[in-house]
């Protein structure tokens, strides 16, 4: 603090800019987790010589208003956080190209008791004089963009301070505070959708949505509170509160004599840091008096990538137990083949954003049909989610699609409704019957006749 105060006294002098960075090394808190704090220590602090080192040989030659080199120190600030300090500065784009240089570059692991550790940073922003005079208010604003810049997908992105995230941030803030209590508040409820049979249009199986309706706020979209949640670890609350209640409900049906059914819950990949997740699970619906059969569980590509040896054990536990696994999301991430040889799926789930493309040109078609071939031959039931149109489920069924989940078939609804169409469902199956199979591309030869034509399509495809 006292070096910021020092470098926004010369900078009033001289003209200049100063700008503050606060650096989030979002492997520390995984290795700590994993390899303990000692491993975590000396990671941050090899982080720290090299971005020393890096600042120190910045290429000038692309700012040569900076005639004596770049000046900055770097301070720790707590465990999981750096602070750069960069002196002056003419002006913004000198800070953006700083970055880019040394922190958005691919970076070579950093080697750590024999531990080879990627890097992945967020950085946020502010600028004196325009974000701040004061120590205090360059620090926060810094803070603030910093929590932007990781709610960002992929990997080492940076946010400059704007003035609409202080009202975000207000919001934020008060998201965070006010979930800590809504599970005691009892303000959580579950809407379940149905994933629906493409052969018979029977529900044999719904997901588990969990919504937040607050009593000020109203329904708070739970891509606003699951990120938070997952932050904070409150996650972990929430998901017990879901699956006792799920099991809950489940035990309500068959004892009122519904025809059996499964419901797929979502497990976040910061849950798999608890070694004793599976036991947890599998305590649960013994308490319930429920056949493991009834319970299924999704997972996204996210946890293979964080958490991968962790991950193979609990789920090869829960899959020997009985319970279903699906892979969710999948497409969205690295989708690497070697995630479906190491995992015990059942399901594989194909991501929305891929359905939408479907009938709107070759491409997205192809990458559907390709996923689909792909996972029947590993034995894998095909879900495809976010299915909202005709078009769309006709293509899907013409694929031999197992099963489909979407508006247009059916939206996240109460238990109440759920019960209602458990008992009665023939529009879910005359709409999907009306339909049938082999109407479109696929034909009577189904996947086989299609696998040229697909290929050919995918090698002309750009790399992306």
């Amino acid at each position: 603090m006292d070096r910021i105060e020092q470098a926004i006294r010369r900078a009033k002098r001289n003209g200049q800019q100063v700008a503050v960075l606060t650096v989030s090394l979002d492997a520390l808190e995984q290795l700590s987790d994993t390899l303990g704090s000692a491993v975590a220590e000396k990671f941050s602090r090899a982080m720290v010589a090299r971005l020393r080192d890096r600042l120190r040989t910045t290429d000038t030659i692309s700012m040569p208003e900076m005639e004596d080199g770049l000046g900055f120190s770097i301070s720790r600030l707590g465990m999981e956080e750096l602070v750069v300090l960069l002196t002056d500065l003419h002006n913004d784009d000198n800070v953006t190209d700083i970055i880019q240089r040394l922190f958005l570059k691919e970076e070579e692991p950093i080697e750590v008791d024999g531990n080879e550790v990627f890097t992945n940073t967020s950085v946020g922003v502010s600028v004196f004089p325009r974000d701040g005079d004061n120590v205090e208010a360059l620090l926060g604003h810094a803070n603030s963009a910093l929590r932007e810049a990781r709610q960002q997908s992929g990997r080492n992105n940076f946010q400059f301070y704007a003035e609409d995230m202080q009202q975000h941030s207000k919001r934020r803030l008060r998201v965070e505070t006010e979930l800590h209590r809504a599970v005691k508040r009892d303000e959580l409820v579950l809407h379940y959708q149905p994933k629906v049979d493409l052969m018979s249009g029977a529900i044999h199986s719904l997901e588990a949505l969990v919504r937040w309706q607050h009593p000020e706020m109203g329904m708070v979209s739970p891509g606003e509170f699951i990120p938070l949640a997952e932050q904070t670890g409150i996650i972990e609350d929430i998901s017990k509160w879901v699956l006792r209640r799920v099991c809950g409900q489940l035990r309500f049906w068959r004892e009122s004599g519904f025809p059996e059914i499964s419901v797929a819950v979502n497990l976040s990949p910061v849950e798999f840091r608890n070694q004793n997740l599976a036991a947890d699970i599998l305590g649960t619906l013994e308490e319930f008096a429920l056949p493991t059969r009834m319970l299924e569980v999704e997972v996204t590509e996210t946890v293979a990538m964080q958490h991968l040896d962790a991950a193979q054990a609990i789920l090869r536990t829960l899959a020997d137990a009985g319970v279903m696994i699906s892979m969710d999301d999948f497409g969205t991430g690295y989708s690497s083949l070697s995630y479906l040889k190491h995992f015990p799926l059942h399901k594989l789930k194909i991501d929305r954003s891929f359905i939408m493309d479907v009938t709107e040109g070759p491409d997205g078609a192809a990458i559907v049909s390709a996923i689909m071939a792909m996972s029947h031959s590993l034995g894998l039931r095909v879900i495809a989610e976010g299915v909202e149109t005709e078009e769309q489920l006709r293509f899907l069924q013409d694929l031999r699609c197992d099963e489909v989940q979407g508006y247009f078939l059916a939206r996240p609804m109460p238990r109440d409704q759920v019960g209602d169409l458990l008992k009665e469902h023939t529009s879910i199956q005359q709409l999907v019957q009306a339909h049938g199979y082999g109407m479109g591309v696929a034909g009577e030869d189904g996947m086989d006749s299609m696998l040229p034509g697909m290929i050919g399509v995918l090698n002309d495809l750009p790399d992306r």
